[in-house]
């Protein structure tokens, strides 16, 4: 159990009994921390992709004004790897969007069932 989960354990059950606006701060710091981290991938998803744009257009004008063939087929194979490099990041952010959504749902989905338990049985300790 992570300091996080042990915040949250202590918010729900402080004093053996169940407190709703402890609840409700704990459901909106959970909500804040997935938030967090998923700002965190769209923000590093963006300059990455910005990166590779600017690779890429430079590639394209280098390719347009060069009349060496050589340089043209290393611009082309460049351009190439950049352009899977930005399917490569897309997908990744794809992945940690759910990932974070997922997770943040599943947070929410136990904080409910303490409240619920807490409400079916508020005296069992």
């Amino acid at each position: 159990m992570n300091s996080f989960e042990r915040d949250l354990h202590d918010a729900l059950s402080s004093n053996g009994e169940f407190d709703p606006q402890g609840n409700d701060a704990a459901r909106k710091e959970a909500i804040k921390t997935y938030d967090v981290k998923l700002k965190r991938a769209r923000i590093l998803t963006w300059v990455f992709l910005a990166f590779l744009a600017v690779v890429m257009a430079y590639l394209a004008i280098l390719f347009v004004i060069t009349n060496n063939m050589k340089i043209m087929l290393a611009c082309v194979v460049a351009f190439l790897i950049a352009h899977a490099g930005t399917n490569l990041m897309k997908l990744w952010y794809w992945q940690m969007n759910t990932k974070f959504s997922v997770l943040k749902e599943l947070k929410e989905l136990e904080l409910r069932v303490v409240e619920l338990s807490e409400k079916v049985s508020p005296s069992e300790q």
